[in-house]
């Protein structure tokens, strides 16, 4: 089996004006779209939000850890996100491979 052909679940945590955040998915969530459908075509194959107290959690699922560093870096559309839910500091990614386990559902 090759290295990288496992996928890997990646997390982001911004620290964030979760209420701000809200407010961007009622009020922008066509912008949110557009992004999730680039991020389809570049190797992403699940996502998902969660928010806590003052941040943020993304997860996702993607092809590999280095599809999702060349989406992330760079990419204006999440800048414009960030900015809108006045994200403090930089975010933290995590990535782990997925294993199969007998216990996963």
């Amino acid at each position: 089996m090759e290295e990288n052909s496992l996928s890997v679940f990646m997390t982001t945590k911004f620290n964030a004006d979760t209420e701000a955040f809200r407010k961007f998915v009622d009020e922008r969530g066509d912008a949110l779209v557009a992004i999730s459908e680039d991020a389809k075509s570049k190797g992403c194959l699940s996502h998902r939000h969660a928010l806590g107290d003052g941040y943020v959690l993304v997860i996702d699922e993607w092809e590999s850890a280095d599809a999702f560093h060349d989406f992330f870096q760079g990419n204006e559309a999440i800048q414009e996100v960030m900015q809108s839910m006045r994200t403090e500091g930089e975010p933290v990614h995590t990535s782990g491979e997925i294993l199969n386990s007998p216990d996963t559902f």
